[in-house]
């Protein structure tokens, strides 16, 4: 007897292995017991679920970049118009300029297309190091007092980093677009002077006040855009060495062309 009594618990365990089944028989309306497998989820449903998730988030993502763009709109705006500082201008300050750091470590404007970019050569009279330091001195002549020659805005500027004698990196608002300028100084042929190289360049799509703006523009490297052509390029490079008040004189710039490809430009004692 307690041997069939054992083969009797183990086929029923078998049995309950191979159904899904519950020990003691399958349940009853109203009951619960552990172990029974509960029925997987539609494959349609988890899409549908994933669909309306995703486009919640993007509902979210566009209505906080038109509020942003609002806000900065009125804001820029009130500045412009009032011609002083106003209240949350440090806050405001604050969060742009940490927008602009972060969009600056990428640089999503150059991971894919030809950029818009102009390269000037300069040469300039003075050591590299003097030369540095007047330069890395630039936003405390230009913040706020040079416009654009596009948008009529006073632009911003601000300095990224400096080695003496090397190079310096300064970044401009244009005061919605990030562009950011690279100078390099080398020594150069003749006695008492050396060549400044000037980089300028658009670092992204989307103006970098509106809020994750740097997060989409990553996003969005792929979508191209004119740049003025270069344009804006030269004229940071140019009137950045103008406010420098150090003696310099032109030697050549590329100028891109509608192809892509690019063409150098070669003028002196500018």
């Amino acid at each position: 007897a307690p041997q069939m009594r054992l083969k009797a618990v183990g086929s029923e365990r078998e049995r309950n292995r191979t159904t899904g089944e519950a020990p003691g028989g399958p349940i009853r309306s109203g009951g619960s017991r552990a172990g029974v497998r509960r029925s997987p989820r539609s494959p349609r449903r988890s899409a549908f679920s994933s669909l309306s998730s995703l486009l919640l988030l993007a509902a979210a993502a566009a209505c906080l970049c038109l509020f942003g763009f609002a806000a900065s709109e009125a804001f820029l705006a009130g500045r412009e118009q009032g011609g002083k500082k106003m209240k949350g201008d440090g806050v405001y300050d604050t969060f742009v300029w940490g927008q602009c750091r972060l969009q600056s470590l990428v640089e999503p404007g150059r991971l894919w297309r030809g950029s818009n970019a102009r390269t000037t050569l300069f040469e300039v009279t003075g050591s590299p190091q003097e030369v540095t330091e007047a330069l890395a001195h630039l936003p405390a002549k230009l913040d706020r007092t040079l416009v654009n020659k596009f948008t009529k805005n006073k632009m911003r500027w601000k300095l990224e980093s400096h080695s003496g004698g090397k190079a310096v990196t300064l970044l401009v608002l244009t005061p919605k677009w990030l562009d950011k300028v690279t100078f390099t100084v080398a020594h150069g042929g003749s006695d008492g002077r050396c060549v400044v190289r000037a980089f300028a360049r658009s670092t992204g799509f989307l103006p970098v006040v509106w809020p994750l703006s740097w997060l989409l523009n990553i996003c969005l490297f792929w979508v191209p855009f004119t740049d003025a052509l270069g344009e804006m390029s030269w004229f940071i490079s140019n009137e950045a060495l103008k406010a420098s008040q150090l003696d310099h004189t032109f030697l050549e710039t590329n100028r891109p062309r509608k192809n892509g490809s690019s063409s150098t430009t070669h003028q002196s004692n500018l």
